[in-house]
């Protein structure tokens, strides 16, 4: 798909956000991202799919009339880190199984050959799990919301042993990462403006670690630079 073509889709799907949002349907399309979560709680699509309907349901917030929908909280208390965090975790343990069980084979050579490599399997399975497991608590507990799509797999690399033969091949899982923690600083900028909105003055405060707010009257801009199509100013 071309970069003009993919980027109609995604307007097109923000336009039908913001045709159930103007209906009075947002409360569905918020427990909608949950639904599709519930059909693969373990799928980094799945994920992927909810925080994108997340974000574009938190961009629709910005457009509506005063006061803020109810349905807003429930925007801004959802945890997308600890919601990748269990996805990854379980996908550490299946990397895991997979890793350390071998396939039954009719040839004795290769049976041979797979007992003298179960040892190395089972130590590089078990070395795949724990740097997945470090890196992902580790992305999780960051409050960074600017954070470079590479450093997930800068992570599992570094964790991972010189011996073992997956540091070539690490998963780019990344992506995932960069965009949940951008979101808080989306879901903030839709806080602050909503104060606007509603006379009030935003505090400057962030719970990003790598930036803060810049407050002037009427107007809001985050300290740093974050790429992403959900401006972080007003």
């Amino acid at each position: 798909m071309s970069g003009s073509n993919s980027m109609s889709v995604r307007s097109w799907c923000f336009v039908g956000v913001l045709a159930l949002t103007w209906a009075g349907h947002v409360p569905f399309l918020v427990n909608l991202h949950i639904d599709v979560i519930l059909a693969d709680p373990v799928s980094d699509v799945a994920r992927m799919i909810a925080l994108a309907g997340s974000r574009m349901i938190n961009g629709a917030a910005r457009k509506m009339p005063l006061p803020a929908p109810r349905w807003f909280g429930e925007v801004l208390a959802f945890d997308a880190r600890s919601a990748i965090l269990d996805s990854h975790l379980k996908i550490a343990e299946d990397v895991s199984d997979g890793h350390a069980s071998h396939d039954l084979s009719d040839s004795a050579l290769q049976r041979f050959v797979d007992t003298l490599r179960e040892p190395y399997d089972r130590a590089v399975a078990r070395d795949v799990k724990e740097a997945l497991r470090t890196a992902s608590q580790a992305m999780a507990a960051s409050r960074e919301c600017g954070l470079d799509d590479d450093e997930f797999t800068r992570r599992i690399t570094a964790s991972l042993g010189l011996w073992n033969y997956l540091r070539i091949n690490v998963p780019s899982l990344g992506i995932v990462w960069q965009r949940a923690a951008r979101f808080n600083a989306e879901r903030e900028a839709t806080a602050k403006i909503l104060d606007i909105k509603s006379g009030r003055v935003p505090s400057a405060a962030s719970q990003c670690s790598d930036g803060t707010w810049v407050v002037t009257p009427g107007h809001i801009r985050f300290t740093k630079q974050i790429e992403g199509q959900i401006p972080l100013e007003y």
